[in-house]
């Protein structure tokens, strides 16, 4: 393990950023990820890889929404009706997915692409993205950090906890959007 503490700082930050930006495309452990970032490269760095990379990957899949959008859509769901129930949806619950989508994966990249596609102002877009993706990534980040190779407990719990508070956030405020719209 003598090997991977003695990396190049600056490497292991760029191979972090580039691993999520490429998450928009293929599926990456990102979670793992994350912890080996905290682990590597310690809390600080740690999480402002993480948080860096999550957000490149949240602008690439931002611009991807906004130019092939709706290709993107019809590949996935091909009855129209419901293609206008998705955008329906998000532009009701947009903010609220970017915010507490992390704790499911595909998630994140999915509502950054429908946040293009139903033109979310970029503002709100960058709002509710950062606020769920730099403290996820500080935390992962913190927990991968405490963590040891022989004793990885800390960033299980660390990665159980933010999913808990993340679906119970979910809960909470998702289901009172939905009951102050009623």
């Amino acid at each position: 393990m003598q090997a991977g503490q003695d990396l190049n700082t600056f490497y292991v930050f760029a191979f972090v950023v580039t691993l999520l930006i490429i998450d928009t495309f293929l599926s990456v452990p990102t979670v793992l990820l994350s912890l080996l970032a905290g682990y590597y490269l310690g809390v600080f760095l740690g999480g402002l890889a993480v948080s860096s990379g999550l957000l490149a990957m949240g602008s690439v899949a931002y611009a991807m929404g906004r130019w092939r959008g709706d290709d993107i859509l019809k590949r996935f769901e091909k009855d129209p009706k419901k293609r206008a129930e998705t955008r329906m949806l998000f532009e009701e619950k947009g903010a609220l997915l970017l915010i507490f989508g992390r704790a499911v994966p595909m998630l994140p990249e999915t509502s950054c692409v429908l946040a293009g596609l139903t033109k979310m102002p970029l503002t709100k877009f960058y709002v509710a993205h950062g606020l769920g993706s730099i403290p996820y990534g500080f935390i992962l980040a913190f927990s991968g950090a405490v963590s040891t190779v022989t004793d990885p407990t800390a960033g299980l719990w660390g990665w159980l906890g933010v999913t808990a508070v993340l679906a119970i956030a979910w809960q909470f405020w998702g289901k009172k959007a939905h009951h102050d719209k009623s």
